[in-house]
């Protein structure tokens, strides 16, 4: 909010993150624009400024467990997980990163081609998730590592044949999405940048991840998958 704030306002905080580069503007921007509609009709009051924002990440979150619950084919375990799971009550509508990026991913999967085993409720190979996997890698690059594996995974299965899959989904769509995103942080950050790279190498190459501390190897299984 601070970032989308300094661009509406004119004044606002800049963590390092943003001066080095490793973070997109692609969600402030958004936040930005209502910012904008909001200064332009007088209504920037500070309760709209926190309150909006939240209501459209709720949204954007509902979407996402409305199509988990739909992936699944209704099934009752689904909405089971969906409403006991107290840390994404708590994280669902708050303003942070990791919830757009785990809204994103579940929409994703939602419509991704699974084959045998799949739990189907779309029938038809639709390529909308690799626009979904495209944004979720700029807003938080740390997801890349899942998109490939799923990327690898469609391509040695696909029924569309893999050199079709690759020139006329990959390519393209990995261009016109991939460009518009590096345009618009490029255009923000004032110089050519491409964020989820400047990210890897801040993150891995500079080990700079581990300054804010490390989990141990169990953490996925002991605390993330329970929570």
């Amino acid at each position: 909010l601070e970032v989308a704030h300094k661009h509406a306002f004119g004044y606002g905080a800049l963590t390092w993150e943003w001066q080095k580069g490793i973070r997109s503007y692609l969600c402030p921007s958004i936040v930005a624009a209502v910012y904008y509609i909001l200064k332009l009709t007088g209504l920037d009051y500070p309760e709209a400024l926190i309150f909006l924002p939240r209501i459209l990440q709720a949204v954007l979150s509902t979407a996402a467990d409305y199509s988990f619950y739909k992936w699944t084919g209704g099934r009752k375990w689904a909405l089971f997980l969906i409403i006991t799971s107290w840390f994404w009550f708590y994280t669902s509508g708050r303003t942070i990163l990791q919830t757009t990026e785990t809204a994103l991913v579940v929409l994703a999967l939602s419509v991704f081609p699974f084959k045998s085993g799949r739990l189907g409720y779309y029938e038809k190979e639709n390529n909308t998730w690799l626009w979904l996997a495209c944004v979720c890698v700029w807003v938080r690059a740390s997801s890349a590592p899942l998109w490939a594996v799923l990327a690898a995974y469609n391509f040695f299965t696909t029924n569309q044949g893999r050199l079709r899959l690759l020139t006329r989904t990959y390519l393209p769509i990995g261009l016109v999405c991939g460009g518009t995103l590096v345009a618009l942080d490029s255009y923000f950050h004032g110089s050519l940048i491409v964020t989820p790279w400047e990210f890897f190498r801040f993150n891995v190459l500079n080990d700079i991840a581990s300054f804010y501390g490390q989990h141990p190897w169990h953490w996925y299984l002991t605390q993330g998958l329970p929570a």
